[in-house]
């Protein structure tokens, strides 16, 4: 996905496997910030290292989560959208939903 104003790469505040833990602090300063205007994707968490749900349901940003699964530790109702794909087949279709609810503003 790129920027829209400057066309540069974006990437999320995301952690991927063998990188650094995340810094919590600014992890949580940063879902607190989130507003209506902004989006919160989840993809592949069993909801075991941070209790997603309840960042979901606290947010007033559009928030989508993509299991392939159900977990016993996520309350999916606190999503406005539940995908159950592959990441690799949901990841490419996540942008044209967050275009579609943008063109909703």
């Amino acid at each position: 996905m790129r920027c829209p104003e400057c066309d540069a790469r974006m990437r999320g505040d995301v952690v991927l496997f063998e990188e650094p833990a995340p810094l919590y602090r600014t992890m949580w300063k940063t879902f607190d910030a989130l507003t209506e205007r902004d989006e919160l994707v989840v993809i592949g968490t069993d909801g075991h290292v941070i209790e997603i749900g309840e960042v979901a349901r606290m947010s007033r940003a559009l928030t989508i989560l993509n299991n392939l699964h159900r977990s016993a530790l996520i309350d999916e109702s606190a999503f406005g959208q539940v995908l159950r794909k592959p990441a690799t087949v949901a990841a490419p279709e996540i942008p044209s939903l967050l275009d579609e609810w943008r063109s909703r503003l």
